[in-house]
């Protein structure tokens, strides 16, 4: 189960990650673009370590569970004031 659960929140943290440097919504510098680029390589890095070991220590798993967080707070924050921004100039 706490594979299951490792390689989900992972794979969510890099779809966020590939998403956010490629959205024209949220509005980063080239750092932070390459800082997410690097975390979504890290990420896929880490998916395969985890299915390759089948376990998760506790350490690493607190670390997911933390990005996951970041990373799905960080896109509903986008999400809702790129929608808002659209409403405000009429755009549909």
């Amino acid at each position: 189960m706490n594979v299951f659960m490792a390689v989900l929140m992972l794979a969510t943290v890099v779809a966020c990650c590939i998403g956010g440097v490629l959205a024209q919504h949220y509005r980063d510098n080239l750092l932070q673009c390459l800082g997410m680029g690097a975390l979504a390589l890290w990420g896929c890095g880490e998916i395969v370590t985890v299915i390759h070991y089948g376990f998760v220590r506790m350490g690493p798993m607190v670390l997911y569970i933390g990005l996951f967080l970041f990373a799905v707070g960080t896109y509903f924050k986008v999400h809702k004031f790129s929608r808002m921004n659209k409403l405000r100039k009429g755009i549909q």
